[in-house]
């Protein structure tokens, strides 16, 4: 192949990632969604009859945090202004941040290999991964909001040293959704300095004045609706081998025992992990990208509750770390969500996953065992020193 032609392929590889998107507005314009699509047009419908303040008053389920609530006020404007369904426009945020996380991993891995050939596919393979595409375009839930933000944040941490920029784009995340908090002790175990540990609990600390403002006006009601909610026990990871064993007679009565105590301990459990990865992270001096896609896959493999749309938060960072067990990963999700989607969905258009309850039917669950594996694994090769394959084929390669 002549250098002329080696040159445009890496372009052909991009259109292909354009492809990617376009299959997701078409995904968003013929779905509805999950139930979570419902309960977001519930919280716009609710906030505009009785204000954000009583939402939370009258709704112990509603958890959301103040911006994405707000935000699903501005989104159900949209809709009423371009007539618009209401699903539509929601999906189009997580199409815009999948996107830009297609932009941040162009800049990483070419940053990272200078191959643009690399950097295309690694673009493309995200671009077109499953698991992506099914929570960006059909689900309907912030969560593709928040892993890109915590790909950005440790992005700029990495790249720039810029700690008082990445906790301003983590204290972002951190508003969408409260679950990229555990990211905090990882990075701020990664500062070099006191300075660059200041600089970092400063964003944090601006960010978290809503929170703080909540706080001061219903402190009882926004801790019980939001900080201490706790998901839902369902058919993936540790749950999944508990739900299995309950199903045995002579397990059962010690399976849902444990089930039933992990779902109410398992959290310290997955916080004393975290913090052996700060520990670890520190002392291996991982990069910030690198701890924050342990600390994602730590997050799923270890969760007491579960939510499909959790999947999300891995997939960027995964990406922007090892193409292999992102791409596993991306796969065997995807397939895990698809089959749960399909199982609930009556027929007919818009498609409809609102009957969404991840059942113990094959082949859903045995998918999700696989993405679970990928992901120990993904952690067990981090830890024991094995880093990025670009790092093995290049030992003075830098991160990013």
């Amino acid at each position: 192949m002549t250098n002329a032609k080696a040159g445009s392929v890496w372009k052909v590889v991009i259109a292909v990632a354009a492809l990617g998107f376009v299959a997701r507005e078409m995904l968003a314009w013929i779905s509805y969604g999950s139930a979570d699509i419902g309960i977001m047009q519930y919280i716009a419908r609710s906030i505009q009859a009785e204000g954000l303040l009583e939402l939370y008053r009258r709704d112990v389920g509603h958890n959301h945090t103040p911006l994405t609530s707000l935000a699903c006020v501005v989104v159900q404007w949209i809709s009423v202004i371009t007539r618009l369904p209401f699903p539509f426009v929601f999906k189009q945020p997580l199409i815009i941040c999948d996107a830009m996380v297609c932009v941040l991993l162009w800049k990483i891995w070419l940053h990272r290999t200078c191959d643009r050939m690399r950097a295309a596919i690694v673009v493309a393979a995200y671009a077109w991964c499953p698991i992506a595409i099914l929570l960006g375009a059909h689900h309907g839930n912030v969560d593709p909001i928040y892993a890109m933000l915590c790909l950005l944040a440790a992005y700029v941490i990495d790249r720039h040293r810029a700690w008082f920029l990445g906790g301003l784009v983590l204290g972002a995340a951190i508003n969408v959704k409260l679950i990229p908090v555990l990211l905090v002790p990882v990075l701020a175990a990664l500062c070099r300095d006191r300075r660059e540990l200041q600089r970092l609990i400063a964003a944090l600390a601006i960010m978290s004045i809503p929170f703080l403002a909540m706080l001061a006006i219903e402190r009882s009601i926004f801790v019980r609706n939001v900080i201490q909610y706790q998901s839902f026990t369902d058919y993936w990871g540790i749950n999944l081998f508990l739900k299995e064993a309950s199903r045995q007679p002579r397990f059962s009565a010690v399976a849902q025992t444990l089930m039933y105590e992990y779902f109410d301990r398992g959290r310290w459990i997955l916080l004393g992990a975290i913090g052996l990865l700060a520990i670890m992270a520190r002392r291996k001096k991982l990069s910030a990208i690198e701890a924050s896609a342990c600390t994602a896959a730590i997050f799923l493999i270890l969760t007491p509750g579960f939510g499909l749309q959790y999947l999300a938060f891995a997939a960027p960072l995964l990406f922007a770390v090892r193409l292999a067990p992102a791409v596993r990963y991306g796969i065997s999700a995807g397939l895990f969500a698809l089959f749960n989607y399909w199982l609930n969905w009556p027929g007919g258009f818009p498609i409809d996953s609102t009957g969404i309850a991840t059942p113990p039917r094959a082949p859903g669950a045995q998918f999700g065992l696989l993405a679970w594996a990928v992901l120990v694994t993904f952690v067990t090769l981090e830890v024991r020193g094995q880093r990025s394959e670009v790092r093995k084929s290049n030992p003075s390669s830098p991160d990013l």
